[in-house]
């Protein structure tokens, strides 16, 4: 079931191109790949923990998560993915729970990284 969450969040770019365009001519190859690199590793672990938090109802906890999610995507121009992280900031755990929010944030991130490294 598709929620009023995930089709406001569809409508917002993947990734900042500005941002982008920016990074893929300023960085050299190996800070480039740095970053791919800590992002993808940071943001597993942040929607582990954030998975983790929901199951054993840790509010606080999952917050933190989300708050630092929505920080590192919007540093990398993860546009949607830092939209749909602060989003998610203000729901509780029920709702995120009932709509799935988390794993869509995970698609989410998926989808940007896949976008980032073409």
């Amino acid at each position: 079931m598709e929620t009023i969450y995930i089709k406001i969040y569809r409508t917002i770019p993947l990734l900042k191109e500005n941002v982008w365009v920016r990074i893929k001519n300023y960085a050299k190859e190996e800070q480039f790949n740095n970053l791919l690199q800590s992002f993808e590793k940071d943001f597993y672990k942040l929607i582990s923990q954030a998975k983790v938090s929901m199951r054993n109802k840790r509010n606080e906890e999952l917050r933190t998560c989300l708050h630092t999610l929505k920080g590192i995507a919007g540093t990398v121009g993860a546009n949607r993915l830092h939209q749909m992280a602060k989003g998610a900031e203000r729901l509780d755990i029920d709702t995120l729970n009932k709509n799935h929010f988390i794993e869509e944030i995970e698609k989410c991130a998926e989808d940007s990284l896949r976008e980032m490294k073409n």
